[in-house]
């Protein structure tokens, strides 16, 4: 299995391009690559005029292709919804995102649900689903014409009330499922990415979820957490219990790349200590996938 993590944190210190280079220096075989830091408006690569939008790209895409590093997913821009009146932008790079996601070389791109402020545990579920149905939906023409598969998160919410955090839209297998399952009765481009770290923290088990998701699990975002608050770090620094999920993954024959998404691990250990902590993700992510192949 090929070991990933995301460019997030290099790209906000070193561009997009140095984020890539510096990750197959660290040894990651692939990468989640994130549009996290990407601006709402000028300065996002994702309006830049056409010629110049492709051009950027494909440029990135074929410095991943040289340097022997596979783009094995795409994280759009986020959040994806806020109701303050500029979500019609968001859902334009949301389209723009998947464009990029083909010109990378790349077949995911994970996509967060619209949470509206409400959604707290079952609160207004049909409603959240007509409003997300609505918008990935609105995707499929791009999702078809560039040959691109959305995969859905799980995801979690605030309780103000109880100081916690609680279940909201797609935060169980069975929800990510039904959206999955409905989508893909209009085109078969959607699939599942499994946050980890966000399966513990709405109360349920990684293992458990995958096993659930089965072959519609196609992404993942690896990190860990005691449970209690969505800490974004390294195997081992947390609850998960790993063997439990590796024999879950290799159950359902996971496909995918073992892809971190702990960037909060070189983000605390402040940029003196990147390369040490970069070196220390590579050997965590390398021998749990060595554990995963058995």
């Amino acid at each position: 299995m090929l070991i990933s993590s995301q460019t997030d944190f290099l790209a906000r210190a070193y561009g997009d391009e140095q984020a890539l280079r510096r990750l197959s220096a660290y040894g990651f075989d692939a990468v989640d690559f994130g549009m996290f830091h990407y601006p709402l408006s000028e300065g996002n690569p994702l309006l830049l005029e056409q010629g110049a939008f492709e051009a950027y790209f494909l440029s990135l895409g074929q410095v991943a292709k040289e340097l022997g590093l596979l783009i094995g997913q795409v994280h759009s821009p986020f959040p994806t919804y806020l109701a303050d009146g500029q979500d019609d932008t968001r859902l334009l790079l949301q389209q723009r995102a998947v464009r990029a996601t083909a010109l990378l070389g790349c077949k995911y791109m994970v996509m967060h649900p619209a949470i509206p402020a409400y959604r707290l545990y079952d609160q207004g579920r049909q409603d959240c689903k007509e409003l997300n149905m609505q918008r990935y939906s609105s995707l499929i023409p791009e999702l078809e014409k560039y040959d691109v598969q959305i995969a859905v998160e799980n995801m979690f919410a605030f309780d103000k009330a109880k100081g916690c955090y609680c279940p909201t839209v797609c935060s169980t297998a069975e929800e990510m499922l039904d959206y999955i399952h409905s989508l893909n009765a209009l085109s078969p481009r959607f699939v599942a990415c499994l946050d980890v770290g966000h399966a513990l923290i709405t109360g349920d088990t990684p293992e458990r979820m995958a096993l659930q998701l089965g072959q519609d699990l196609r992404v993942l975002h690896i990190q860990d957490n005691d449970g209690l608050g969505d800490w974004h770090v390294i195997p081992h620094l947390g609850s998960i219990d790993w063997p439990a999920f590796l024999q879950a993954l290799r159950q359902i024959r996971y496909p995918g790349t073992f892809s971190l998404e702990a960037d909060n691990f070189p983000t605390k250990l402040g940029a003196a200590n990147a390369d040490a902590a970069f070196s220390l993700m590579v050997s965590v992510a390398r021998n749990l996938a060595d554990a995963f192949e058995g």
